[in-house]
């Protein structure tokens, strides 16, 4: 948020550890600044790039650089045999990641630094308000100072923290075949069916943790299946299908407001994380009928559509099960965001739970 040069001060949260190395279960408060574009007042044209505030980022909770170029190759093909159509497409993708920080994440873990660390980089020395460098990256290190008070103006510095920061690249290649089939069975009625294999990138979030590589999280995994019949003539095109997808190493957006700030969520309680394997079940009907033959109404059309569907989690993966930061096992008590519940489409979006737990509603059919 912007405030057109004004510095009201709120606090954003680190996790940190010792300087022997022991991980604290403490966090600490970093002052940040409200402001984060260069533009100062309410109008104008110009000036209203992201500043970094002379490398401090002191108006920033995360500030990073992503680039993910992609490659795709593809073939298809199509043979008939009297009334049966087979069609057959394999895609070749392959994509690379590269994140590079300017600036810790949420999610990062702070390092104390001893007295003689601090003097030897040139801080500003505990209990001083000056006479050293101000918060700011040297190397590939990134300094952050606690305060003895995360609002009052006049505050001292109480200790200094060194982030690593993120520059990291994954690449990986994959094949995404589809398969199908259709039959006429006379000059309305046709049967048909296909089988996919689909492969997404892993969420961005899941990835970057908000500072914290995910080495662990694997991209999205799909195996499709779809069977139906289909009618066409001048009057009526109708079409009935069953499908069914699983989905391994798929992930949700949560939010906990208690958490909002805290290591691993962002200022309002949201964090990506990777839940596990899915399955999605369902029967579609749809039509559109020319009423004109039927009713003196002139070009009367009716069109509808109806799906009986069957949504479910059916593994959570044991790394979502335990704090990001402890290991300790967690309690699943996490909100899903309203946006993330409307209804797509024809198909609606389904709430379901594991054992009891609501985690996140899932997606309609996704066939490429």
């Amino acid at each position: 948020t912007n405030l057109y040069g004004q510095s009201f001060l709120s606090a954003q949260q680190y996790g940190r550890i010792d300087t022997s190395g022991a991980l604290m279960t403490t966090t600490f408060r970093r002052r940040t600044f409200e402001g984060d574009v260069s533009q100062t007042n309410d109008v104008g044209l110009f000036g209203w790039d992201m500043t970094d505030d002379g490398g401090t980022y002191k108006t920033q909770y995360r500030n990073y650089r992503g680039e993910t170029p992609q490659l795709t190759l593809f073939a298809n093909g199509e043979y008939r045999i009297g009334l049966l159509t087979l069609t057959g497409t394999v895609q070749y993708v392959w994509y690379k990641y590269t994140l590079i920080e300017n600036m810790p994440s949420e999610n990062a873990i702070g390092r104390r630094l001893t007295f003689a660390q601090i003097a030897s980089f040139g801080l500003i020395p505990k209990g001083s308000t000056t006479g050293g460098k101000d918060e700011g990256r040297i190397g590939d290190k990134f300094y952050i100072k606690e305060m003895s008070s995360s609002t009052s103006p006049t505050a001292t510095v109480s200790n200094w923290y060194e982030f690593d920061l993120v520059n990291t690249s994954r690449s990986r290649g994959f094949i995404q075949p589809k398969f199908g089939a259709n039959y006429n069975i006379d000059e309305n009625l046709n049967v048909f069916g296909n089988f996919s294999h689909v492969e997404r990138f892993v969420d961005l979030g899941v990835y970057y943790n908000q500072g914290r590589i995910n080495e662990k999280a694997n991209d999205e995994k799909s195996d499709q299946v779809e069977a139906g019949i289909g009618w066409s003539s001048a009057d009526l095109n109708a079409k009935l299908n069953a499908y069914s997808m699983t989905w391994d190493n798929k992930s949700a957006r949560i939010q906990d407001i208690s958490q909002a700030g805290q290591p691993g969520f962002d200022r309002n309680g949201f964090r990506t994380i990777l839940v596990g394997g899915s399955s999605n079940k369902g029967i579609e009907f749809e039509f559109n009928a020319r009423l004109e033959n039927l009713l003196p109404l002139g070009r009367l059309e009716m069109r509808g559509s109806a799906t009986l569907s069957e949504n479910k989690w059916t593994e959570v993966l044991e790394d979502v099960k335990r704090d990001p930061t402890t290991g300790a096992r967690q309690v699943a008590k996490y909100s899903i965001p309203a946006e993330e519940m409307q209804p797509a489409p024809l198909t609606p979006y389904s709430l379901t739970n594991w054992r009891g737990h609501t985690w996140a509603a899932l997606p309609r059919r996704c066939f490429h």
